[in-house]
């Protein structure tokens, strides 16, 4: 038990994070919706539109050539907030048990009323291994977010450690270390058909303005 949760604190962070580049002409895609309860205060002074808030995650990658992968990440919540961005990944190291990637991401976040510009670079490491004799990997991934209107920019730091316990069943935990507090993770992912997963996991926040959550979605390979 202890030893679960030094891992729980350490590691973070979705299953397609890292460094791995996909295979020319073979794509990923993962659709996540998070869960929590309904912020007043979010909606002031007008009762909240629904009984929760949902933020919807799309992501998705396809390998354009054996060292270049093109990939999308926004998402956008109950009030009409959100992101978009595309990236393109390529590798910077690669030995035999770790390797590097750096990436580089150019988009936008939006409201009702706003419209701003983002640049994302960042880099990722990320290694297979063994964990209670089973298959898995591990990942760090170093972004920041820098706004086209000249806001603040915001580094953020995500680690993942992923175990397959099974044929048919994944483990992810995590971390996720940006402004203004760390939120931990863990989530289960069922093979449900073949090259198809479903999802299940919860965030908890260290920031107490913003409500724990329930995450559910699907991956999918083509």
């Amino acid at each position: 038990m202890i030893r679960w949760f030094f891992l729980l604190v350490l590691c973070a962070g979705p299953a397609f994070s890292g460094p791995w580049l996909r295979d020319k002409g073979t794509a990923f895609t993962s659709t996540t919706v998070e869960i929590s309860p309904a912020d007043p205060a979010r909606s002031a002074p007008f009762p909240p539109p629904y009984p929760i808030d949902a933020y919807t995650a799309v992501y998705g990658e396809y390998g354009l050539t054996p060292r270049l992968t093109l990939g999308f990440d926004g998402g956008s919540d109950t009030y009409g907030n959100g992101t978009g961005l595309l990236f393109l990944r390529f590798p910077l190291r690669e030995g035999k048990t770790a390797r590097m990637a750096g990436e580089i991401a150019l988009g936008a976040r939006w409201s009702l009323t706003e419209l701003t510009p983002l640049l994302r670079p960042g880099a990722s490491w990320g290694r297979g291994l063994t964990l209670f004799d089973k298959p898995g990997w591990a990942a760090l991934d170093a972004t920041v977010l820098i706004p086209g209107d000249g806001g603040r920019m915001v580094p953020k730091l995500d680690a993942t450690l992923g175990l397959d316990t099974g044929e048919r069943m994944k483990v992810m935990l995590g971390l996720t270390v940006e402004r203004p507090a760390p939120t931990l993770s863990a989530s289960v992912a069922f093979r449900a058909w073949d090259k198809v997963h479903l999802t299940v996991g919860i965030k908890i926040r260290g920031d107490r303005s913003r409500p724990d959550c329930l995450t559910l979605g699907f991956w999918q390979t083509f």
